[in-house]
């Protein structure tokens, strides 16, 4: 997924390109003060996030895009390989969990898509886990590789407003 609209992406739940399955990651972990607040996209005045804690361990999004608002999107973390997961949770039972990479810094944050080198070969955006084991392998397995983090994976650069 090219730079497109972040908040575009995310109303689709950003799984046209990004790893996504029906597992979930247990052991959410605590919500990262360092990840709330209000968020923009520097190439488009138009796009902004507001992440807020919804719990202990959940993000709750809301988006304006456009003049348009979108709420109610939910989000939680994981640490695999000393990487920072970010996982969009579906909000119907048709829809997949999205997994995302996030590199974070004082004022910025940098999403990145997780794909695997047989995804990009078959052009396949969904691997089918039969468990939640099988997808935390996988992620061990390919979110060691500092080719994750080139321009071609980077889907949005945020800045704190």
């Amino acid at each position: 997924m090219k730079k497109i609209g972040f908040l575009l992406a995310l109303a689709v739940l950003m799984v046209a390109c990004t790893l996504s399955s029906q597992y979930s990651l247990s052991g959410k972990e605590p919500v990262l003060p360092m990840l709330l607040g209000t968020w923009h996209n520097a190439q488009s005045t138009s796009e902004i996030v507001h992440i807020k804690a919804f719990d202990k361990e959940t993000y709750q999004l809301s988006m304006l895009v456009n003049d348009s608002l979108k709420e109610g999107f939910k989000a939680h973390t994981n640490t695999i390989n000393d990487q920072l997961i970010f996982t969009i949770e579906p909000d119907n039972e048709k829809q997949r969990y999205g997994f995302y990479m996030l590199k974070i810094w004082a004022d910025s944050l940098k999403m990145y898509e997780i794909t695997s080198p047989f995804q990009i070969k078959l052009g396949k955006d969904q691997e089918d886990f039969k468990s939640e084991k099988k997808l935390k392998k996988f992620l061990k397995k390919y979110t060691r590789s500092e080719a994750m983090y080139d321009d071609e994976k980077l889907i949005i650069t945020l800045y704190k407003h």
